[in-house]
């Protein structure tokens, strides 16, 4: 099918062209009828290219959630609906964060900034989480800390990555990117905790509406998304300009759990390699190092050299 638009898209594009080049050898004037014609196929190929850029969107829906493309930046706000009702009691009442990241298949770093509008060395006192190989860490303030092995820093850098992919793939950051399988608007996954999933996209006029996740085996989703897209669809690079997402708490009723709206989008020319997402991009910020060794913690000194600071138990809480 797309075959047939793409020649229609052609057909009406060179005739045009034919036509414009008789007239202007020829000097004569073209009879209605064939610059009707003309308009007509132009018309008619300009609509179907439109309606392939549509269909282009749920293509990358697709792609984006079982493996997004390697983004450069993005600045998206994400509100916290459920969480902020039950601690403040006011419906009104809701807390958000903006956030600026990129993505490179495992390696990303999210930074939580208070305002993207404000000048940039305002945003540094946000926390910084990343992964660039091998290396995880987290910035906070003035601080570095390295994450070795298994503790609350490298959870706390694993959610972030979970995070991450929750805002660049479209809502669903919990899966194990490389089990997503596309059948038609159907798929299956396995997500982080090593569960089966599976979810149906919903599309209406060629844009994608709406989402639900489920278990396999369990007859109800727990969790459903809905997107809304901008005019013109591509202004977030075919990202939506927000979506929402609600969770089933506890087999209830879903309830919305939070809000994802996109500021920016900016896709990498080239791929990014590790060194991208490495600490020194953010070197001014760091003046003091932590090295967090399965329960240990070491500190640098004053010549640099790491001592052991503290014993944490897996809980974080130190051991008395």
């Amino acid at each position: 099918m797309l075959f047939y638009l793409e020649c229609l898209l052609t057909l009406g594009r060179q005739l045009s062209c034919i036509l414009i080049n008789y007239c202007c050898k020829e000097r004569r004037i073209v009879i209605f009828e064939l610059r009707a014609l003309a308009i007509f196929f132009l018309a008619a190929a300009n609509a179907f290219g439109a309606g392939n850029a549509e269909t282009n969107l749920v293509a990358f829906f697709k792609q984006a959630i079982a493996s997004p493309p390697d983004i450069e930046r993005f600045v998206a706000k994400r509100t916290a609906l459920q969480f902020s009702i039950e601690r403040s009691g006011d419906s009104n009442s809701f807390k958000f964060q903006y956030y600026e990241g990129g993505l490179s298949g495992a390696n990303f770093y999210l930074h939580s900034i208070r305002d993207p509008a404000l000048p940039a060395d305002t945003n540094q006192l946000g926390v910084i989480a990343a992964r660039s190989g091998s290396s995880c860490y987290e910035i906070g303030g003035q601080v570095i800390g390295y994450a070795i092995g298994e503790n609350t820093l490298m959870n706390d850098v694993k959610a972030n990555f979970v995070l991450s992919r929750q805002i660049l793939c479209m809502g669903v950051g919990a899966l194990e990117p490389d089990t997503v399988k596309w059948v038609g608007n159907e798929f299956t996954a396995r997500n982080i905790v090593g569960k089966e999933v599976h979810g149906s996209l919903q599309i209406s006029n060629n844009i994608p509406f709406r989402m639900e996740v489920g278990l396999v085996g369990e007859a109800l989703p727990y969790m459903e998304i809905e997107y809304a897209y901008a005019t013109p669809e591509d202004s977030f690079s075919g990202y939506p300009q927000n979506f929402l997402i609600s969770y089933r708490f506890n087999q209830g009723l879903m309830k919305p759990l939070a809000k994802v709206e996109f500021q920016s989008v900016l896709f990498a020319k080239q791929p990014l390699s590790a060194t991208f997402f490495n600490e020194d991009r953010f070197s001014r910020f760091i003046v003091y190092t932590n090295v967090y060794s399965n329960a240990v913690v070491y500190s640098a000194d004053e010549s640099n050299r790491l001592v052991k600071f503290e014993v944490i138990l897996p809980s974080g809480q130190p051991i008395d």
